[in-house]
């Protein structure tokens, strides 16, 4: 049997371009949640006190609560996008097929992807609360930038994939 040419199938390349950027994106994603969340919050509970907020003020810390404020619900995006990744792959081996594709989409946008809402909505408020502590929190500004400059980082910042995670694909289903 002869390999039918990607130009006889012209839907090949945009749906193999959505299963690579999702890849991309859980990346970032898992990153994120491995790299800076899950350190920051441990470290978080290990400074945590009777008067939590204030004491963490004083000492130039950060609370889980305010964690929270700035990672929303990345660690459940994580999983979904995981599920998605999945979904839109296929069956391995094979070629994407645009069809299962549009319809894992749709499933996807009214059923997990509403987890998306809240965290793009909340996108602005988080990015402004993650500079307030980088501001008036030294310590915290210190340990976020050593996890920066961890070699994984590859020179990202936290800033930078704070954005990515307000997913393009997200932001077009929304506006639907």
């Amino acid at each position: 049997m002869a390999a039918v040419k990607v130009k006889d199938r012209p839907w090949l390349p945009p749906c193999r371009e959505l299963i690579t950027s999702e890849r991309t994106y859980l990346e970032c994603l898992e990153k994120m949640v491995t790299s800076y969340l899950r350190p920051l919050r441990q470290w978080a509970q290990e400074q945590a006190t009777d008067s939590v907020a204030a004491a963490a003020e004083r000492k130039g810390v950060v609370t889980v609560q305010e964690l929270g404020e700035v990672f929303g619900n990345v660690e459940a995006l994580l999983t979904i996008n995981g599920d998605l990744y999945t979904d839109l792959h296929g069956v391995r081996g094979r070629e994407p097929d645009p069809r299962l594709q549009a319809r894992v989409l749709a499933v996807w946008a009214h059923g997990p992807g509403r987890y998306y809402e809240p965290h793009v909505k909340g996108f602005h408020d988080a990015h402004a609360k993650l500079t307030q502590l980088l501001t008036k929190r030294p310590l915290f500004a210190a340990a976020v930038r050593v996890l920066e400059l961890q070699p994984q980082m590859k020179g990202l910042r936290l800033q930078q994939l704070l954005i990515t995670t307000v997913h393009p694909l997200m932001a077009s289903l929304m506006a639907c």
